[in-house]
Parts: C-alpha cells; structure tokens; sequence
C-alpha cells in the first residue's frame, strides 16, 4: 500500500529573514552616518592604500536608505548587487507565498557548490578592480 507523501511545512518567516537582514544594515548604516563613527576605517586600505573589496559597503547602504541608486552603485557594486538579490528574493519568496502553485524551475534546482564559489569569486575580484580604479 503506497503511504501518502509527508509535507514538510517551513517558518512563516523563512524568506522573510534576508529582507530584515537587509532592513539590519540600512538602519546601522544609517545610525553609523548619524552618530560619531567608532569604527575603524578600512585597515587594508589605511596600510597598503589599497582599498579591500568591501570599501563603500556601508555608505552604499546608506546610498539605498536616501534611495540615491547610482552612489550606491558607484560606492560598492557588490554590496549593490546583493541588495537587489536581497529584495529580488523576498519578492519570489512572497509571490511563492500568495500564489501557492507559483514555481519556478531554476529555484528549486541546486546550485553546485563550485558555480557558486567560481560566480562569488569572479564577482569579488570584478567588485575590488572597479573599487581600485575607482578610488586612484
């Protein structure tokens, strides 16, 4: 006798997480703007001159927080993409959500582990480039 499959039910909150993530950093950019800076700066870029991959990360999101796209762009390409892939997400995780027989194939589909890391790379290495030419 065949058994009924089981249906495995996730979080209410499951895809909402990414988008309070990004919610996180806004208002800590924003309160880092607002406040005396206590952090160090950039200590790969104070050292060397060099700037690291992630220089401008914090403005570009106090950029998106004053909903000034292209600084943010200009200030950290990287940390922009993210952010559009943060809100992309939540987007197809609430549509997912409302129209329940709503998929799409490509989401489902792993990713290997060695695309993931090849893409994550190639687009680290293009964000520093851009940032060293940038700020010369």
């Amino acid at each position: 006798m065949n058994k009924p499959p089981v249906i495995l039910r996730s979080s209410k909150l499951e895809g909402s997480l990414p988008l309070f993530l990004f919610a996180g950093l806004i208002l800590f950019s924003w309160t880092v703007s607002n406040t005396i800076s206590f952090f160090p700066s950039c200590w790969l870029r104070k050292w060397t001159g060099i700037p690291c991959p992630f220089c401008g990360g914090t403005r570009c999101l106090l950029a998106w927080s004053h909903l000034e796209w292209g600084e943010a762009f200009q200030l950290n390409p990287m940390v922009f993409f993210a952010c559009i892939g943060i809100v992309v997400w939540f987007g197809l995780w609430i549509a997912g959500k409302r129209f329940r027989k709503l998929e799409w194939a490509p989401l489902k589909a792993p990713i290997p582990k060695s695309i993931f890391v090849l893409i994550f790379f190639v687009a680290w290495m293009l964000n520093w480039l851009y940032l060293y030419w940038h700020t010369r």
